[in-house]
């Protein structure tokens, strides 16, 4: 909304999903549904796609372990294009576990964002991630990380600087 950018949000943890609680709304269908149709294109999308502003969609996930599967890679590339010629900006938020959907996604991206939490596991996570983007794609135009739940209260922490010394590039943001 504050760029005037039409934007996609994808939610693409199929499993556990929140977007459709964190945005407060309910959907019929969802990604999972793309993800398992024989025809997908952007008028599928369409059909699933819920409004949450006048320039803001989102692509819920089914938040569904019946619909958690690896898809097959043609599924999941022939809902992707479909995504990519839905939206000229699309964030998609990928599942913690690592399967033919994440890796299509990272492969795709042209700017790739790791959240890490400020703890021992988050550090590792978010360093591991990093050196396979660095690895992967020396043409990606940016790759960042985010630490997510700083300074919460009676949680031993990782700092700032030590992410900084282990990953070798400051956070996009600390949160």
């Amino acid at each position: 909304e504050v760029h005037g950018h039409q934007t996609l949000l994808v939610d693409a943890d199929i499993a556990f999903g929140s977007a459709l609680l964190n945005f407060n709304q309910a959907a019929d269908r969802d990604l999972g549904d793309a993800l398992w149709a024989e025809d997908v294109d952007e008028t599928f999308l369409s059909n699933i796609m819920i409004p949450l502003g006048d320039r803001l969609e989102l692509l819920p996930s089914p938040a569904s372990l019946e619909k958690a599967t690896n898809f097959e890679t043609v599924r999941v590339e022939r809902v992707l294009d479909a995504i990519k010629n839905s939206s000229p900006n699309i964030v998609i938020d990928l599942p913690h576990d690592w399967g033919v959907l994440s890796n299509h996604v990272i492969n795709e991206a042209d700017d790739v964002i790791v959240v890490g939490t400020p703890d021992i596991i988050g550090l590792r996570n978010t360093k591991t991630m990093i050196k396979y983007l660095a690895a992967l794609r020396a043409d990606i135009s940016a790759y960042h990380y985010i630490i997510n739940n700083a300074g919460i209260p009676k949680r031993i922490s990782v700092s700032e600087e030590e992410f900084l010394q282990a990953i070798g590039m400051p956070p996009l943001a600390v949160l």
